[in-house]
């Protein structure tokens, strides 16, 4: 096992001080290999806020009372009083950082950095360990200012947390989009055909209640709506330049039921398929 660790003051006791907006108490890095074994368990928490980010390897975090493996790329934020309970396998390589700090602005910054669920994606990157190390140097020397160092070091980690999370949040809006265009393309090829929109939704991967909400925001219409529509056209067209019957074009545009085609087709035009056939020839004469 190999540990790098640093207090404020020298003083290895949790406390909670509010006479600046940040103060880092404490700071370490953890490497484990082999046969080590790490397991950490407060049931009533502790008086500050610890953050732990995890570099390598995987960890078990008891969050909630739920039992996570986390991977590398992740961080879990403890706040103060809250239980804690984790383990480290030497055998899985994990490399942690943490850090524990309190102040009277907490909270309010965490809020803006959008840091609120206890279990969070950060991505795995060089520069989280090197501000660590930054903060443990400084508690390790405690130089002039070193206090006002170590909050400014802290703030960056908040910095590139949110970063990553907006980062990751225009990457996943792109992706969504992607995936509603290929739905458009899918329904454009199948709208003849009975498309069930859960079974759909569930071989995309997505709930049935988030891929109409996506839906709807790329098209403005629930798929339903756009389904109809793209029926509708179509049998707009088959009227206009065919000389197929309503039966016909019902079936021939997804309607096993003509009497349900010609309400929908009234609903939507305002006036029945044979009426719009007759109105459309009467205006070509």
């Amino acid at each position: 096992m190999y540990a790098n660790i640093a207090y404020l003051n020298n003083s290895i006791e949790a406390f909670c001080d509010t006479s600046a907006p940040l103060i880092v108490g404490s700071c370490g890095h953890y490497r484990f290999s082999g046969e080590d074994l790490f397991h950490t368990r407060r049931p009533e928490g502790r008086s500050d806020y610890q953050l732990l980010y995890i570099a390598s390897g995987k960890t078990y975090f008891t969050v909630g009372g739920v039992t996570q493996t986390l991977p590398a790329g992740n961080m879990v934020l403890y706040r103060p009083g809250e239980s804690q309970d984790y383990i480290y396998y030497g055998e899985d390589q994990p490399e942690i950082y943490w850090v524990h700090f309190t102040g009277s602005e907490v909270d309010s910054l965490l809020l803006g950095y959008g840091i609120s669920e206890p279990v969070f994606c950060c991505g795995s990157s060089a520069l989280y360990g090197q501000l660590f190390y930054q903060m443990i140097g400084e508690l390790q020397r405690g130089c002039t200012c070193f206090e006002e160092l170590l909050a400014m070091y802290l703030r960056q980690i908040f910095v590139e947390v949110r970063r990553y999370g907006e980062t990751e949040n225009v990457v996943r809006e792109s992706a969504v989009q992607e995936e509603m265009s290929r739905a458009q393309e899918y329904f454009h090829r199948h709208y003849m055909e009975n498309i069930s929109i859960a079974g759909y939704a569930q071989s995309l991967g997505m709930s049935v209640s988030w891929f109409l909400r996506c839906f709807k925001n790329h098209t403005h219409r629930s798929p339903m709506q756009y389904i109809t529509a793209l029926r509708i056209n179509q049998a707009i067209n088959l009227l206009m330049n065919t000389s197929c019957n309503i039966t016909q074009i019902a079936a021939m545009v997804g309607y096993e039921n003509p009497l349900y085609f010609s309400r929908i087709f009234r609903k939507t035009k305002g006036v029945s398929p044979s009426q719009y056939r007759k109105m459309t020839l009467s205006h070509e004469k």
